[in-house]
């Protein structure tokens, strides 16, 4: 049995069958004497070159009984039969098939369509010239082809089909330029059209290019890819199972990353994710197990399910705050030694740090504990950390113990509240004045209040976050130096807390309230509302009552 045979019939199986019966209507000689074969399209002014054996059942016989053209072919763009021309459009269905001797080709401009199989195991097939102005590449037109070295993809196409190129075992070069191609998926599974294309170590992707199909250079022997501005996604397994591709260098331009994208590249070993990025799809990153480091930037809202399962030597990753849910599997298996939930994680989904053995710590950053889920396959149930020690330090914020204690989370032994924020209170210039801190925030409570006091010669101004207030009473809720200003009061005197529209002035001196500018009564008042004598007066906060005026408050420092 021949091999052409035994391939043919593997076709069959992947869901290719017997050559379409398409009797040809006229033949004509190329200018280099080879018979090609017509057949007239519904238009009436355009023709697809087609096998000549209408009465073929197999890939084999497609030629029998004729002569296979040979050497150099070049297809025409028009041909005249019977005083008409017509306009070569198309490749039909196994046109060329087992015609081992052919060694070139070249296209006319005016072929939009290669039909499927149409150059299949043409072994002899050393170079492809396409046309520009070629739409569709069916499927496995070139598969077989072990003779083909380089291929150019036209920028016009639009259409690559599955397998097109498959088993083109000696293909080391592919210049893909097609603005917005897309390859077809179905049920088999087996779109790709470089498969079993192992040789190929130079993809180079054209200027032109706004989408990177799926599958498109998936199982190559790349090393490195670079990946142009204009294209702004990444299709799925679009360089899946590139097993040697060590670097990558994603544009500003890219805003998604699909799945499967980079599965299976187990030599990469860093990847920068830029700011465009707003998805990282499902499995994008699978067992890339050489992979250390990855930057993942604020924009991007959403990591698929099992996005990094299996990247064994990636020992830290820097979360988003833009991210709000940790799907299922991302991280498992992985190498993690340290990982810190952004305050905005509200749940994690099952296993999605499953058997991240070497976890040595884990932050938590949301008051309120994430929702932890469950995972289950073939009746067995799993956790989100199953695998990984119990034992491990859990930080979680200040006063956030009880919503961790009751929930998933109690899975860990040694849940640890972090300090609760840092804070400080100072004087912009010492010689101009001080600051006390007169309640200091806590875990369970954050207000906090300051009173600045200035010294001779000067009055408070403004505090650092432009607050006027003297004392200032403010809710700290992240690590904060507030800092006090003061400005030159023309020879005043220390400690003044205001001056009034009536000219009235307050303020402390060695442990007395001073008041000035006024013959009215004078009531002072500590903060429980108890009348205190003016004299020898500890520090603290007093309220001052001048005659019918509203009271108001004097910090005494001593």
């Amino acid at each position: 049995m021949k091999k052409t045979l035994s391939i043919f019939a593997a076709f069959v199986l992947f869901g290719v069958f017997a050559p379409q019966v398409r009797a040809y209507d006229f033949s004509a000689t190329t200018t280099s004497g080879q018979t090609l074969y017509y057949s007239i399209l519904s238009d009436g002014v355009s023709v697809a070159v087609v096998f000549p054996n209408s009465n073929a059942t197999t890939g084999s016989q497609v030629w029998s009984g004729h002569y296979k053209p040979t050497g150099n072919l070049v297809i025409p763009s028009t041909v005249t039969n019977g005083g008409a021309t017509y306009t070569v459009t198309q490749i039909g269905n196994y046109t060329f098939y087992d015609c081992d001797d052919i060694t070139h080709v070249t296209m006319p401009n005016t072929v939009t369509i290669i039909g499927y199989n149409a150059f299949t195991t043409c072994s002899g097939l050393l170079s492809v010239a396409l046309g520009n102005g070629l739409l569709t590449i069916g499927d496995y037109a070139f598969s077989y082809c072990v003779g083909l070295t380089t291929i150019i993809i036209p920028q016009s196409l639009t259409l690559l089909g599955k397998g097109a190129f498959k088993n083109c075992s000696g293909l080391t070069s592919v210049e893909f330029n097609a603005a917005n191609c897309s390859i077809p998926d179905d049920f088999d599974g087996n779109t790709v059209p470089f498969t079993n294309c192992s040789n190929i170590t130079s993809f180079t992707i054209g200027n032109n290019v706004t989408v990177i199909p799926d599958h498109l250079c998936s199982e190559t022997a790349i090393t490195s890819i670079i990946i142009p501005n204009s294209v702004t996604s990444i299709g799925y397994g679009a360089f899946c199972g590139c097993s040697s591709l060590t670097s990558i260098t994603i544009p500003n331009s890219v805003t998604s990353i699909g799945d499967w994208a980079f599965g299976g590249c187990g030599s990469l070993t860093s990847v920068t994710i830029p700011s465009s990025v707003t998805s990282i799809g499902d499995w994008a990153f699978y067992d890339c197990f050489n992979l250390t480091s990855v930057t993942i930037p604020d924009s991007v809202t959403y990591i698929g399910n099992w996005a990094f399962r299996g990247t064994s030597r990636l020992s830290s990753i820097t979360l988003p705050n833009t991210i709000d849910t940790i799907r299922t599997g991302t991280f498992a298996f992985s190498g993690l030694t340290s990982v810190t939930l952004p305050n905005n994680v509200t749940s994690v989904c099952g296993v999605a740090f499953y058997s991240c053995t070497g976890l040595t710590e884990i932050h938590s950053l949301n008051r309120v504990a994430p929702q932890l889920g469950t995972y289950t396959e073939n009746g067995q149930t799993y956790g989100v950390f199953d695998g990984v020690p119990s034992y491990i330090p859990v930080y979680i914020p200040c006063g956030s113990l009880d919503s961790y204690s009751y929930s998933n989370w109690n899975y860990f032994s040694n849940l640890v509240q972090e300090e609760g924020f840092t804070f400080t209170a100072t004087s912009a210039d010492e010689q101009q004045g001080t600051v006390q801190i007169l309640t200091m925030p806590t875990c369970t409570s954050p207000q906090a209040v300051v009173y600045a006091s200035a010294n001779s010669g000067y009055h408070f101004d403004h505090w650092s976050d432009n607050s006027t207030a003297n004392p200032y009473s403010l809710t700290v809720t992240e690590d904060l130096n507030l800092v006090a200003y003061f400005a030159t009061d023309g020879g005043g005197t220390d400690g003044i807390d205001d001056i009034d529209a009536a000219g009235i002035r307050i303020y402390s001196e060695a442990g007395r309230i001073v008041v000035e500018g006024t013959t009215d009564e004078v009531n002072i008042y500590d903060m429980t509302g108890r009348s205190v004598r003016n004299d020898n007066l500890p520090s603290g906060v007093y309220m001052v009552k001048v005659g019918n005026l509203p009271a108001r408050k004097v910090v005494v420092m001593r």
